[in-house]
């Protein structure tokens, strides 16, 4: 019995070995089919290494050599970035995950014409070198998950959108201090410390923002005010109501009352996250009550109360609001008059001819 055991494992191992020697082939032939002279790719998703599969095949070069989107996953490919740096200088759009600011990836950049996007997950280590070659491009979008060091001598005059989940506030603050003025849309997830010094930079640098998403403590409060009052493009506010110790929490009945007073003519869309606590019923209804004779107002919240829910409603119906979604999540953006969803905004994205290996 044992002997038989032993035979069918073996026979099980080869058997296993055979099918993944025969996915190799056919990956292999897959790549010969979609590669050739007679293709152009825009988009590219690296997450496995694959120099030496595409690199031989007639027609590579090519193929990416128009290259619009560029998707690096894990440094996994250091050789494939070294030919792409020869041979495609048309990367608008350069996403970098789970990956090193090393050699390749700086050289890769530099040699860009008409780079305009980065995401990174973390943009770490940017010395005076590295921001030269950063500056060198006219950036108008950058995203990055997390941030510790950066230099001062940074430069991105051209920035429209800046998104970042977890950043100090002394980096946040030099990065919207380099953007002269052109941010228009700024979304913070979350920071390491925590002070009001990067509101003030916003209202000090942002003159034409029009959307501001941030986590929000009672202390800063005041400085947000403020904000409402020099940010008079502001069209859209995601407010996270957080905390920096039980004393900051967010209250939520002065920030109505502020927002009622001070939002510019233009702001009218707005999504509150109540992490710790709901405002009183009478402080949203007198927010509510304030906003009458302003434009409608589109109002997204994690709202499960029946009672606010109720009263919500009751505004729509009087045309103060004109729409309300619940959503524990918020993962829908506004888009002009209604909403739109973001997964749609990403099929749109890559509908064009993709390649994705």
């Amino acid at each position: 019995m044992e002997k038989m055991h032993q035979q069918y494992y073996k026979d099980l191992y080869i058997i296993i070995n055979i099918e993944r020697s025969k996915k190799s082939f056919i990956a292999d032939e897959i790549l010969k089919l979609f590669i050739n002279k007679n293709s152009k790719f825009t988009h590219l998703k690296i997450t496995t290494c694959l120099y030496n599969k595409i690199f031989p095949i007639p027609g590579a070069e090519h193929c990416f050599s128009e290259l619009k989107v560029l998707i690096y996953y894990n440094d996994s490919d250091q050789k494939l970035l070294e030919w792409l740096t020869k041979i495609s200088k048309s990367i608008k759009n350069f996403e970098l995950h789970n990956c090193k600011w090393n050699s390749e990836i700086l050289n890769l950049i530099e040699v860009q014409n008409n780079l305009n996007s980065i995401v990174c997950d973390v943009l770490d280590g940017i010395d005076s070198y590295k921001s030269k070659i950063l500056t060198k491009h006219t950036l108008i979008s950058l995203h990055i998950q997390s941030c510790f060091y950066l230099s001062k001598h940074l430069s991105l005059p051209n920035l429209k959108f800046l998104t970042v989940e977890c950043i100090l506030t002394e980096n946040l603050v030099i990065i919207i201090e380099c953007t002269k003025g052109y941010l228009t849309e700024i979304s913070i997830d979350n920071f390491f410390d925590k002070n009001n010094r990067y509101i003030q930079s916003i209202y000090q640098n942002c003159p034409n923002l029009r959307y501001l998403k941030l986590p929000l403590i009672n202390d800063e409060v005041s400085e947000l005010e403020i904000l409402l009052t020099k940010c008079k493009c502001l069209v859209e506010l995601f407010i996270i109501g957080t905390h920096n110790g039980q004393n900051s929490l967010l209250g939520w009945d002065k920030l109505l009352n502020i927002l009622a007073k001070s939002s510019p003519t233009s702001l009218f869309k707005f999504k509150f996250y109540f992490t710790y606590e709901l405002p009183i019923l009478e402080s949203f209804k007198l927010f509510l009550d304030n906003w009458k004779g302003r434009y409608p107002m589109l109002l997204q919240t994690n709202i499960y109360d029946e009672d606010l829910l109720t009263l919500i409603k009751n505004y729509i119906d009087e045309g103060i609001i004109k729409s309300h979604i619940c959503g524990g999540d918020l993962i829908r953006n506004f888009h002009d008059n209604g909403y739109i969803d973001t997964d749609y905004t990403v099929i749109t994205h890559v509908i064009n001819k993709s390649y994705i290996v």
